[in-house]
């Protein structure tokens, strides 16, 4: 599905090259111990088939092991009045079936994280998130009504966090294909940074509702636009097929701001109902 609306890029209080100084150089994982590499919400053997009830195992994290160990009944525990699980230390957690034994790692925090270190790819002020927010709802299109942002899901606040970065790095873009110059420090920040959300290595909140299933797949469809966009090595010399990616990477990376603002408010089936698409916006 294609939510086609045009979103008018401003110019975000602090700079790009700012942002990713603030959050930190993508070398931070490779200072970590080296472990498996493990996709978002993916599944794997359970070693705890001996203990008796896995809805009661304790909280542990082995050394090299990629997410802390944590019981159903305590997850639970961590759900809000919206029925959100919410962790904001060590949020990337492994959750064993009782039932099949098998282990589930995701991300339960509101930030798009590394997932060897936790850390968020991008700034996690109180002053850039409401900045963030604010441009993802009333400054998109402002008579909505809208989610406060305690009511927004993980997947929905991370979402915010990280295309608020992306969409003034596109920006830049923008503007170093109008120049037909590749070579600015901002060029080059902005490389940076898409690279490292199209990175599988940066884990997105995990879905807890329908509409962030749908969140979910389109971003990891984004990112796959994002790799056609970074494997262009040379965009001079290879300008043809550099824009044609660039130009669909722009597109799709334009209508996942739009749908994400869409859903993130009150009223969103009435308003995909109106613009001729199905209400579950992942199909």
């Amino acid at each position: 599905m294609k939510f086609i609306k045009r979103v008018t890029y401003g110019t975000a209080v602090l700079s790009l090259a700012a942002l990713l100084a603030a959050c930190g150089n993508d070398e931070d994982k490779n200072n970590t111990q080296a472990v498996s590499n493990a996709p978002e919400s993916s599944t794997e053997s359970s070693s705890t088939s001996s203990v008796k009830d896995p809805l009661d195992q304790v909280q542990k994290q082995d050394t090299g092991q990629i997410g802390l160990q944590t019981s159903v009944r305590d997850m639970n525990k961590m759900r809000d009045e919206n029925g959100i699980i919410r962790v904001n230390e060590n949020p990337i957690r492994r959750v064993t079936d009782p039932a099949t034994l098998h282990t589930d790692i995701s991300n339960y925090g509101d930030s798009v994280v590394n997932i060897y270190t936790e850390q968020p790819i991008h700034v996690n002020t109180e002053s850039y998130i409401k900045e963030a927010y604010n441009f993802f709802t009333e400054g998109m299109e402002m008579n909505q009504p809208y989610k406060t942002w305690e009511q927004a899901s993980n997947t929905e606040r991370g979402l915010v966090k990280t295309l608020y970065m992306t969409r003034e790095a596109f920006q830049i873009l923008d503007q170093a294909v109008k120049n037909q110059d590749y070579s600015t420090t901002d060029y080059q920040n902005a490389i940076r940074y898409i690279s490292k959300s199209a990175d599988r290595d940066s884990m997105v909140p995990a879905p807890q509702t329908e509409t962030d299933v749908s969140l979910f797949q389109k971003y990891e469809l984004l990112r796959d636009k994002w790799q056609n966009l970074l494997a262009i090595k040379a965009p001079s010399a290879q300008n043809e097929e550099f824009m044609k990616v660039y130009k669909d990477a722009r597109e799709e990376t334009n209508n996942m701001l739009g749908l994400l603002n869409v859903l993130l408010s009150v009223n969103y089936k009435e308003r995909l109902q109106q613009s001729n698409q199905p209400v579950n916006p992942g199909s």
